[in-house]
């Protein structure tokens, strides 16, 4: 089986999900384009190694040689849920040091989230999450709220949420509109891991509505919930 791989960003952090053998061929050649252009757009990249069961001496080098231009660019690559083939792999080339390697992916997210978060152009301490149901509208209010800026961190999954917040403690959590109807109690849920943040839900019609005519109503309602230290 080639290498097939699945992003996704949280926050800062692109995970690379990567399913098949790492081998010469086709499968280096993805996987050194993939994580060439997740450079571009991300601080830290994490590769998810649980579904890879065999990797020859070139997939070996295509790590080592990615771990480098990825050094070079200053960005932070991570490895997580090797198998016991891949880690044995490492430990007898002796390149296991070379990287940086967590047990589970939440362990890699926390850390890499928590060493590479920045803010915008305003007070770090006014940081902000955002839980939306799709990438586009976290693409938009991260734009919109660095902009602005707020210290925003994006993503549209519950358990990238959960795993965000127990790396950093908001000043708010802002829900997607549709979040509470696909995850009921979801506010409880989030609030309870951050106890005393406030918890916000978009207009039904940011989405839909002209860009940034709920701009600037949306950026009121926010400061209106912020800490006055934020």
């Amino acid at each position: 089986m080639d290498l097939h791989m699945e992003s996704r960003y949280v926050g800062p952090v692109c995970v690379v999900k990567c399913k098949g053998r790492l081998v010469l061929g086709p499968s280096t050649e993805a996987l050194d384009k993939h994580v060439t252009d997740a450079i571009a757009q991300s601080k830290v990249i994490v590769l998810n190694m649980a579904d890879v069961m065999f990797m020859d001496s070139s997939g070996l080098g295509t790590l080592v040689r990615l771990l480098r231009r990825a050094k070079s660019s200053h960005i932070e690559l991570r490895l997580c849920c090797l198998t016991t083939a891949i880690r044995k792999a490492l430990d007898v080339t002796h390149v296991a040091s070379l990287f940086k390697i967590d047990a589970t992916e939440e362990a890699a997210l926390g850390a890499g989230y928590s060493g590479k978060a920045e803010g915008g152009q305003g007070n770090p301490a006014a940081h902000i999450l955002c839980v939306a149901e799709t990438s586009d509208v976290c693409a938009c209010l991260g734009a919109l709220l660095q902009g602005a800026g707020f210290h925003a961190q994006t993503c549209s999954s519950l358990y990238d949420a959960k795993t965000l917040l127990k790396a950093k403690k908001p000043d708010l959590i802002l829900l997607g509109a549709q979040m509470p109807q696909k995850h009921p109690g979801v506010q409880q849920n989030l609030g309870a891991l951050a106890p005393g943040v406030p918890v916000l839900t978009l207009d039904e019609t940011f989405s839909t509505q002209e860009a940034g005519v709920g701009a600037d109503p949306l950026l009121a309602r926010i400061r209106q919930h912020l800490p006055a230290s934020a």
